[in-house]
């Protein structure tokens, strides 16, 4: 990789904002991805619809030293998203989610593990888009997340991965096809990174991680363009409760 290419692969490492799901008393008992977007002047988390079934989740914004704890922001509750065809007489479920949040959500990337802190701070990136980028040949394409996640104490304990190097192979539907460069090393090492955000060296997103493909050697994401009419519907019809950032 070029030195632009490195840096661009240590960007991609901020793009993914991880999401934490706690039973009643407070223990982790899922994680996922997920993806900000600035997108009509305001603030959205998109993620997979399969990845955060159930209630009680929520963003993981950071470690305040301070408080000696991890600040959250809890999700109200995910809006679902179906296609349908034949005058509603077809319904059919897309893998795909979403919730506006507050133009001040703005989570922190830092490499925390039970022997200490290996990383500085940085934001984790909003992406300002119009939801119209589709991949492209020739481009190179990475994902991130944090997988492995548990509470030690104040810890939230996870393992930062990321993935540069996809190359993009086709689109079926509201699906876009990449290659890895390496053998796929199982879905457990990308268990947690469902919802992240696949994005391209020009910096912006064009699909959410959904699945991989073992033998094929593939992930597979769905197509943000596609979802583009849903929240240009929920903008039009649905008065934000947050002011305009």
């Amino acid at each position: 990789m070029t030195e632009q290419q490195v840096q661009w692969a240590e960007w991609a490492q901020i793009t993914s904002v991880p999401l934490r799901q706690e039973n009643e008393v407070g223990e982790v008992i899922a994680a996922a991805s997920g993806c900000l977007i600035q997108y009509r002047n305001r603030r959205f988390l998109l993620t997979a619809a399969h990845a955060v079934p159930g209630a009680h989740w929520a963003i993981l914004l950071g470690f305040n030293a301070a408080a000696n704890l991890f600040e959250v922001y809890r999700l109200r509750g995910f809006n679902a998203v179906a296609v349908t065809k034949r005058q509603w007489v077809e319904l059919r479920d897309i893998d795909f989610c979403f919730e506006e949040v507050g133009p001040d959500v703005d989570p922190v990337f830092e490499h925390r593990t039970p022997m200490g802190v290996f990383s500085e701070k940085r934001l984790r990136h909003v992406f300002t888009t119009d939801l119209t980028t589709s991949p492209r040949a020739g481009q190179m394409y990475a994902f991130s997340g944090e997988i492995k996640a548990e509470r030690h104490g104040p810890d939230w304990v996870s393992t930062s991965v990321t993935y540069p190097g996809l190359r993009y192979t086709n689109s079926n539907g509201e699906f876009h096809t990449f290659q890895i460069p390496v053998p796929h090393p199982g879905h457990e090492s990308f268990k947690g990174c469902s919802g992240a955000p696949i994005v391209g060296e020009d910096r912006d997103a064009v699909a959410l991680v959904l699945t991989g493909d073992e033998k094929e050697n593939t992930i597979t994401g769905i197509s943000l363009s596609f979802v583009k009419p849903t929240l240009d519907l929920y903008c039009a019809s649905v008065p934000s409760p947050y002011p305009a950032s």
